[in-house]
């Protein structure tokens, strides 16, 4: 990518490509800059705004992608030390546990709870404030959770969920589950592979985390009640498309849900706003930053301790220092941060990109979504190249 550190105040058409070095020697810099000139946590102008920590921690993330390990774990070393920043392990705050039970990692992703002052795990919370002007709902919602309510009729033909009403207006939709989309679905890498080895112990795993169990809620179907299950409808019902399980009902990771909280505007029945805010930083993932650091330093007792840090809050099985590998700081990191990471940018620095998907994408059709070894880097924009017509500006290479 080319280098930009000053406004352009005029058309340029000549930009020219700069090596990855000096484009890290940049981030750095500005990053050094920004741990040492921004606010610290709990000094800020108002919430939302970037502090030193998260600055800190970015830095952590630019010296992994260059291999500087030693840097690497000088700046998380930084947030976890000198912020006052802790791993939450008691519960606080809005503890309304919807379906029955509850833990300290709901209390974390709960309704109100991102920006407490109590809560000392966040770094860095995105705020969504859907009912001010220029303000917009927390989108993750529905883009992750599956659209229960389209899935038609139960087996005996009644419509399948009915939803709530509030104020006496149709939503069609549950205020606990809400009104997911399914503009994206888990793995089954995501959902089962990376708790096989402690299903019940790990309460990430825990039913009120990851709600895999939905249930009819006609009162006049016989069904009413019970659990959805594909197999109770006659044969070619045509209730075994990719769309029941693609779309309809496939496992929701709750964190992602507001329950209780969408009703908040009778006028607007339809869809409801999530008005949750979510993290951009916790201190987890430092401490799976300096984790990673470790496990490349060939230092895997001190890795071991950092993810046996973020498993023990969670009831998970610690684990020994011979099991401290970057797969297992990569699994990890699904565990505690899936949806929360850019996975995509994990991945790529940790050089496992192309293995991994080629390892857990397993699509019968398309084995590894055909993932080739170029693929690790993106495409330029064959436009951005044909506008750049005063310098060679090449594209990445396998394009």
């Amino acid at each position: 990518m080319p280098i930009v550190t000053e406004a352009i105040k005029a058309p340029k058409d000549d930009f020219t490509r700069a090596s990855v070095a000096d484009v890290y020697d940049v981030i750095v810099n500005d990053l050094k800059f920004a741990s040492a000139k921004l606010p610290v946590g709990g000094k800020e102008e108002d919430p939302g705004r970037i502090t030193q920590g998260a600055a800190w921690h970015f830095l952590a993330e630019a010296y992994l992608s260059q291999g500087k390990n030693q840097e690497a774990v000088d700046a998380a070393n930084h947030v976890i030390n000198d912020y006052g920043y802790k791993l939450m392990t008691e519960r606080f705050g809005n503890t309304v546990d919807v379906f029955g039970s509850g833990d300290v990692y709901l209390d974390l992703h709960a309704f109100g709870n991102h920006n407490l002052p109590e809560n000392k795990e966040a770094i860095w919370v995105v705020q969504y404030e859907p009912l001010v002007e220029g303000g917009s709902s927390f989108p993750g919602e529905r883009a992750v959770g599956p659209a229960y309510f389209r899935m038609g009729n139960t087996p005996d033909g009644k419509k399948a969920f009915l939803g709530e009403l509030y104020n006496g207006k149709y939503t069609g939709y549950s205020d606990s589950l809400s009104r997911p989309v399914a503009w994206i679905r888990p793995t089954w890498f995501a959902t089962n592979i990376i708790w096989k080895d402690d299903w019940n112990n790990d309460f990430r795993n825990a039913k009120h985390q990851i709600k895999r169990d939905f249930y009819w809620d006609n009162p006049a179907s016989i069904y009413y009640k019970q659990k959805v299950d594909f197999s109770l409808y006659p044969p070619n019902s045509g209730r075994d498309s990719m769309r029941d399980t693609c779309q309809y009902i496939f496992p929701y990771f709750m964190k992602f849900a507001d329950p209780l909280n969408h009703f908040t505007n009778p006028d607007r029945s339809g869809n409801g706003y999530n008005h949750k805010d979510w993290y951009a930083l916790r201190l987890a993932e430092t401490y799976l930053l300096r984790a990673e650091a470790y496990v490349n330093l060939n230092q895997k007792d001190k890795a071991a301790d950092d993810i046996n840090a973020v498993r023990i809050r969670s009831n998970a099985k610690p684990i020994a220092a011979a099991d401290a590998t970057i797969d297992f700081v990569l699994d990890e990191r699904a565990r505690e941060l899936w949806g929360e990471e850019q996975r995509q940018i994990t991945l790529r620095r940790t050089g496992k990109f192309v293995e991994r998907i080629r390892k857990y994408n397993n699509n019968p059709i398309y084995p590894g979504l055909n993932i080739a070894n170029h693929h690790v880097l993106l495409p330029i924009p064959q436009t951005q190249i044909d506008l750049n017509i005063g310098a060679e500006f090449p594209q990445n290479p396998g394009y």
